[in-house]
């Protein structure tokens, strides 16, 4: 088991369709909380946006009714128009509860190592969920 694995799994690696940037963040906070919470969710207004890596997108908010942090991927082909100067290939959304604010610093300073690695930072651009998940060690 991957030490992903209590934030994401295989599922909430998304390949997204050519759409607004409101659809698809909505579809990322959805894959995020997963099909049976029934928790009020985030509007994508209230996400904030910064990159990560080349053409990665960390897109996050802190909320007060979560349990525990929730994770999605979005991955983008063709890539989004850029926000930041370099077209988004994929966003990673976090929705972190505000007693996980520790927690969260650790993940993110883990899926920053993660992807100052070329090779793996590669896998999010490929548009293939697959590989990211490989990349995640979330496959059996």
């Amino acid at each position: 088991m991957s030490d992903w694995h209590p934030y994401l799994e295989p599922a909430q690696i998304l390949r997204l369709p050519p759409a607004a940037r409101d659809v698809l963040l909505e579809q990322l906070i959805a894959a995020a909380y997963g099909p049976t919470s029934a928790a009020p969710r985030p509007r994508p207004a209230d996400l904030r946006e910064q990159p990560i890596g080349p053409g990665i997108t960390l897109v996050h908010a802190r909320r007060d009714d979560l349990d525990r942090i929730r994770l999605s991927i979005g991955l983008l082909s063709p890539p989004l128009a850029a926000r930041h100067g370099v077209p988004v290939h994929a966003f990673v959304c976090a929705l972190i509860p505000e007693s996980c604010s520790r927690e969260y610093l650790t993940l993110l300073a883990r899926l920053s190592r993660l992807l100052s690695d070329p090779i793996q930072a590669a896998a999010f651009r490929s548009g293939e969920p697959e590989r990211v998940a490989a990349t995640l060690g979330l496959t059996t």
